[in-house]
């Protein structure tokens, strides 16, 4: 029997119908959590710089290329903001203290110009200020994760200039690549063993695959996860790194690890998940940026690339599925049309993984390529009133019912089971009877009602389904 559905002129605001056949009271987290646990987790990243100051004041940052303000402590009175989201963690950024100053390039507020690992970043705080947010969050039944960076080190000024000793770690030549730049990140070997940076900042690079290098890294991160209570880590530039690095890293940290590996081409991407549990799920990213970022995008491709990942990655609900980062344009800078961005949105955060929401995407921030993408959060209010925060807490609660009330949700792959030129539909669920079904479209916020078919839902006349846009119960009928 075909199923017919009708796309009403609302619905190009919240451009997603999500369906479920009974809702259910959301239920709270365990307090400790397993590397396969991050699969039901919601993750909030935020800059720690970036996200809230300490006293409280939301005065506009005069240089986004400076240090603005924002400490762990800032972020202990700001998360109710969070969790009332619906976010059960949060990704904040590297801890360690970094070149110190304003640079030509701008400081290191960002975090990702380490020298002195073995101290904490005295910009956001002090080690009990960090000990202080992993407690707080835990009280609260979320997660902590860090960001790290264990491919480099940083050094104001050009590759010959270096001074080695000043690393409290790695301070001899001898842990580090000769130099060479990196002058292809498509050659695996010039990617790992060159180094990044520029004649102002140079990132002096580390010999991952050294066993010396590796037991410095082990010995460090086992004291780090234990001593602040850290859940789990987002590791900085995999790409540059040597894959055999990140197996006996993980384990010696003993918590969950999602690599960055800034690539497009699946088979390439899911390779490393044969090193590592987690990777940020950029493939999936280009394809959505593809298919969402106008009218005419392709949703055929992200349509495919729903299951090219699930056929070669070893575990898509390991994923993080995003947006908009730190290191990326922010979506309403590529285009304006709210409709656009609400459909991308929601796609990632219904995908096979776990959703990452990157700080201000929920304000509705346009920045574009960094600094400018590194907004500071107070700016905004911390408003809760608008269509972006709502959306974004509607689904984090949904996505929270439906694992609560179906154990396999999270490792039953989604079916892409509906498309057309403009529309994706896509079913997940283990049942018909707990399955969320999406419908995801392009046509933008100035798009006409339309009816349109839609068969292969797996339900029949006279079943309930619950659509999260309007908050209620729906009968299935022959005519729906």
């Amino acid at each position: 029997m075909t199923r017919r559905f009708s796309l009403a002129k609302n619905f190009k605001h919240i451009m997603a119908l999500l369906w479920l056949v009974v809702l259910y009271t959301y239920l709270g987290l365990a307090a400790a959590l397993s590397k396969e646990g991050w699969r039901s987790q919601s993750i909030y990243q935020l800059l720690t710089d970036r996200y809230a100051r300490t006293n409280g004041s939301e005065a506009p940052c005069s240089d986004l290329g400076n240090y603005c303000g924002g400490s762990w402590q800032g972020i202990i009175n700001n998360l109710d903001y969070i969790q009332t989201m619906g976010f059960t963690a949060i990704w904040i950024s590297p801890i360690t203290e970094n070149i110190q100053g304003d640079t030509y390039d701008g400081a290191a507020f960002h975090g990702f110009w380490p020298q002195k690992i073995n101290q904490v970043n005295s910009n956001f705080g002090t080690a009990a200020d960090l000990k202080g947010l992993s407690d707080a969050l835990h009280e609260r039944g979320m997660y902590l994760m860090i960001d790290m960076v264990t491919n480099d080190m940083a050094w104001e000024g050009n590759y010959t200039t270096v001074d080695y000793s000043i690393y409290d770690v790695f301070d001899d030549p001898s842990y580090y690549h000769p130099y060479c730049p990196i002058t292809d990140y498509q050659d695996y070997t010039n990617a790992v063993e060159c180094w990044s940076g520029d004649q102002h900042v140079t990132l002096p690079d580390l010999a991952t695959e050294s066993t010396v290098v590796l037991n410095k890294w082990q010995t460090w991160v086992s004291n780090i996860t234990t001593f602040y209570g850290v859940d789990g880590i987002r590791l900085d530039a995999c790409l540059e790194q040597d894959q055999q690095f990140f197996t006996p890293f993980e384990t010696a940290a003993d918590v969950y690890i999602i690599c960055e590996v800034y690539d497009y081409p699946v088979q390439k991407v899911c390779d490393y998940q044969n090193y590592v549990s987690g990777l940020l799920n950029f493939p999936i990213w280009y394809l959505v940026i593809d298919a969402f970022e106008s009218n005419s995008g392709s949703m055929s491709n992200l349509y495919d690339g729903i299951t090219q990942m699930q056929g070669n990655c070893t575990d898509v609900s390991l994923l993080g599925n995003f947006v908009e980062n730190h290191d990326v344009d922010r979506f309403p800078y590529i285009n304006t049309d709210s409709a656009l961005d609400q459909n991308a949105i929601a796609f990632v955060m219904l995908n096979d993984g776990i959703p990452i929401i990157y700080a201000g995407e929920e304000q509705y921030y346009s920045g574009g390529f960094p600094p400018a993408d590194r907004e500071t959060t107070w700016t905004s209010g911390y408003d809760t009133t608008n269509i972006y925060y709502q959306l974004i807490k509607s689904i984090n609660l949904f996505r929270a019912c439906v694992i609560a009330n179906d154990p396999t949700y999270l490792t039953t792959n989604s079916v892409p089971f509906y498309l057309d030129t403009q529309v994706l539909g896509v079913k997940k669920g283990s049942t018909p009877a707990t399955q969320v079904v999406s419908v995801f479209n392009n046509r933008g916020i100035d798009a006409v009602a339309y009816n349109f078919s839609m068969p292969g839902t797996g339900w029949v006349a006279g079943d309930i389904v619950y659509d999260i846009y309007t908050q209620q119960n729906v009968a299935i009928d022959e005519n729906a």
